[in-house]
């Protein structure tokens, strides 16, 4: 189980209607073991070729709340989607959300779909995150560029 608070700046379209964004997740990843009698006792120690990468599949759930700039009303978001990721060396991993950003605010919007890559540097327990989130909202492309802390139970 694994959690990602971070602070987003916007772009695309989102930078006409919002000054910021806060957005919170949650992630269960189960790692992709190879047929290696090797790594029995450490799902992670995989190897291919010569470099040492691991390979986790998930899901994740989140909250995301963006402030609306003067005049308009705030966004707020629950996006669900399946998650892919590659982890190099234990250190530096690269994953790929894609699913649905159920709208909260019916007034605003009723969500779109959604995606967007995310760079993590991890220890043991914490990380920190880069990520760009995207939402197409009927035409109305809505992205955020995140820098955030991560922490894994």
């Amino acid at each position: 189980m694994e959690t990602q608070f971070s602070y987003g700046f916007p772009g695309g379209d989102a930078k006409d209607l919002i000054s910021y964004n806060f957005s919170g997740d949650i992630a269960y990843m189960i790692p992709v073991k190879f047929n290696r009698k090797d790594d029995e006792d450490d799902p992670y120690d995989r190897v291919i070729g010569n470099k040492h990468i691991g390979i986790d599949i998930g899901v994740s759930a989140g909250y995301s709340y963006s402030v609306g700039k003067e005049g308009l009303d705030d966004f707020q978001f629950l996006p669900i989607a399946a998650v892919p990721r590659i982890t190099y060396f234990k250190l530096f991993s690269l994953s790929f959300p894609i699913g649905y950003a159920i709208g909260l605010n019916p007034d605003v919007s009723s969500g779109g779909f959604y995606g967007g890559p995310n760079f993590a540097i991890s220890g043991k327990k914490l990380s920190f995150n880069l990520s760009l989130r995207m939402i197409n909202l009927d035409g109305l492309y809505w992205r955020t560029i995140n820098i955030g802390l991560g922490y894994k139970f």
